[in-house]
């Protein structure tokens, strides 16, 4: 990588393409074809493919280091947890420990979020512990994605969701 943008990136992509057209292939069912620049269905499959190789081989390259990195760090300074820790913030998108909670019991990055939002209606302390714990009336927020993954991580992951007296 030689920072440079996604915009530039996905160009060098197309251009790769158009001078090597052969054994394109638009799906994996489908036998190989020459490259078409002038078809949106060419084209968004370069696009997603080279979004794809991003996502599966550098962020998760970056995120190994990272985590390789803050294991040690933790092993060598004798700590749990650390200030700054890069491999949460690749891999969670923040270093915030709500979402990173949320979604280490799998929730999306979109619910976690839309949680973090709403924190004050769906989220308490549990006293005995003090850890982060859900409320039940998430199951009924009003939002679609956050109402289906709630449900089956209520029915999953036990001990997530604080069982509220009716």
């Amino acid at each position: 990588m030689e920072c440079s943008g996604l915009s530039y990136i996905m160009k060098r992509a197309i251009e790769y393409h158009k001078n090597h057209p052969d054994n394109f292939r638009v799906s994996a069912y489908q036998p190989p074809t020459t490259y078409n620049d002038r078809t949106k269905e060419h084209r968004n499959v370069v696009f997603a493919d080279t979004l794809e190789v991003i996502e599966n081989v550098i962020l998760f390259s970056i995120s190994n280091y990272f985590l390789r990195f803050s294991n040690e760090y933790k092993k060598v300074h004798d700590v749990t947890e650390f200030d700054n820790d890069w491999y949460e913030y690749v891999e969670f998108g923040t270093t915030n420990p709500l979402p990173i909670l949320l979604q280490r019991n799998g929730f999306s990055r979109e619910s976690a979020t839309y949680i973090r939002n709403h924190k004050e209606e769906y989220v308490v302390h549990d006293g005995s512990g003090g850890e982060l714990k859900l409320k039940s009336s998430l199951l009924a927020c009003g939002n679609t994605s956050v109402m289906t993954e709630a449900a089956s991580i209520k029915f999953n992951v036990l001990g997530l969701f604080l069982e509220e007296e009716a």
